[in-house]
This record gives C-alpha cells, sequence and structure tokens, in this order.
C-alpha cells in the first residue's frame, strides 16, 4: 500500500497473462526525474523491480554495469538514441516488451515498440489506477505497427 496524501492506495497489478511479461526487471528511461521517482515506487509496489535511468547513456551504463534481466522497457521514445536502445535490446532479449510512453499518447516513437502509454496524468490516486491500467492494457494488447 502507498500513501498518498493521509489516503491508502493499494497498487496491485495481478499476475496474469497480460502482466506475464513482467516477470523481469522492469528499465524505465525518462529525463523526468520526479516521473521517474514515482514510476519506480508504483512498480515497485505491484511487486515488480524496477531500475530508473534519466538518458539512453545512462540506460546503457545501468545493464552493463547491473547486468540486468530485463523483461519491459518503458521509456520515453522522444529520446535521443531510442532506436538504437530498442534494436540492441531486441536482438538479445526475445521476450521483451517495449511500452512507449509519450504525453499526447500518439504514435512519435521509433521502430521496435510493442504497445503505447499516456504519460500519467499526475501522481493521485486517480491518476496512479488510471495509468497502471493503461500499462496493462497496453501490455496486453497487439504489437503498435511501426
Amino acid at each position: 500500500m502507498a500513501t498518498t496524501g493521509g489516503s491508502k492506495v493499494g497498487l496491485r497489478i495481478a499476475r496474469s497473462r497480460t502482466t506475464a511479461a513482467m516477470d523481469g526487471a522492469i528499465l524505465l528511461i525518462d529525463r523526468d526525474l520526479g516521473l521517474l521517482f514515482w514510476l519506480g515506487h508504483v512498480m515497485d509496489q505491484a511487486g515488480y523491480q524496477a531500475f530508473p535511468a534519466r538518458s539512453v547513456p545512462d540506460a546503457v551504463s545501468l545493464l552493463g554495469e547491473l547486468h540486468l534481466n530485463i523483461s519491459v522497457l518503458i521509456l520515453d521514445c522522444s529520446l535521443p538514441g531510442t532506436e538504437g536502445l530498442i534494436t540492441a535490446l531486441r536482438r538479445s532479449k526475445r521476450f521483451l516488451k517495449v511500452v512507449c510512453m509519450n504525453g499526447d499518447g500518439q504514435h512519435t516513437c521509433v521502430k521496435g515498440i510493442d504497445a503505447l502509454c499516456p504519460k500519467p496524468g499526475g501522481f493521485s490516486p486517480p491518476a496512479v489506477f488510471k495509468w497502471v491500467k493503461a500499462l496493462r492494457e497496453a501490455l496486453s494488447a497487439s504489437p503498435v505497427a511501426s
């Protein structure tokens, strides 16, 4: 349970076929430190191990130093170098799910993504639930045509 503004919020993502891809670690990449902290906390509360990075070079360093076995990559595809990172990870991680997060939910991402998920609209309990629901739908959806 997370406490937000005095109220407890249950953050559960049921482990089912829709989240089977989330059995490994999650790599989060976004330039917004507050968003990274919040997403990491949400994933932690849901029982997943999440690793934040503020840029693609930071993510590459993190992957190399910690030898992470990630199963889900959630990133802002407007960051420089995302297409190269996705391509490299796809070569070594056959079952990797790649979720592009953006502010408007439109397809502004690069090739190789599996799903689109809008960035959270805030850090309130309703925003948490809305984002978790959007993530679950994104992970269970068909791959996005690139």
